[in-house]
This record gives C-alpha cells, sequence and structure tokens, in this order.
C-alpha cells in the first residue's frame, strides 16, 4: 500500500494541495450539502447560497483542525471574501451584511 507524504499546511504549496485532495473535496462537498446557505447572512435573516467552506480556525495556525467538520462554515462568496481579507472581527461581518440587506425591508 502506498502512503502519501505528509503535506505542511504552513506553506502556500502545501496549502494548495490539501485543497485539491480527494479528502478534502468530499469533505467541503459534505459540508455545503448539508448547510447549503451562508451561515453569516442566515443571522441577517438572508438566504444567500454558500459556495465557499472556510475553516474558523485558520488551518495554517492548527493543522489538525482541516478535516474537522465542525471547524468549516459555509459562507457565500462575499462572506467569505470579508472575513478572509483580514477582517476576522464578527462585528464588521454583520455590519457588511446588514448594509448590503436592509433587514426591516425583509419582513
Amino acid at each position: 500500500m502506498f502512503k502519501r507524504k505528509p503535506i505542511d499546511l504552513k506553506t502556500r504549496e502545501g496549502r494548495n494541495k490539501f485543497y485539491q485532495a480527494t479528502e478534502w473535496r468530499l469533505l467541503r462537498r459534505t459540508k455545503l450539502t448539508h448547510n447549503p446557505y451562508c451561515e453569516e447572512c442566515l443571522k441577517s435573516g438572508v438566504n444567500e447560497l454558500a459556495t465557499e467552506v472556510h475553516h474558523i480556525i485558520d488551518i495554517e495556525k492548527d493543522p489538525t483542525q482541516c478535516l474537522k467538520y465542525d471547524n468549516l462554515m459555509s459562507l457565500c462568496r462575499r462572506c467569505h471574501s470579508i472575513i478572509t481579507s483580514g477582517e476576522h472581527n464578527r462585528a464588521r461581518v454583520f455590519e457588511v451584511v446588514n448594509k448590503k440587506w436592509d433587514s426591516s425591508k425583509l419582513t
């Protein structure tokens, strides 16, 4: 039986390999199937389809969390961009989502 060489998630090359791995692709598909809507938008009452799966605890900081389902969030592209662009402050995410959708008009 062949054993795959370990992937170093602290390097860009290693993370790129990880995101191409079958294990990640299956877990990602499972997450989007179970949680098809953006988890951040849902907090504001908005039903936006999720297209991205985000690691809550960055895999570069803690590689042991890379394939843990509970460490994942389904997000729309906009929310994922906000979070990954260095805006890790949750209050900022809500502010942007609330500006995008006037929640008073949703009811």
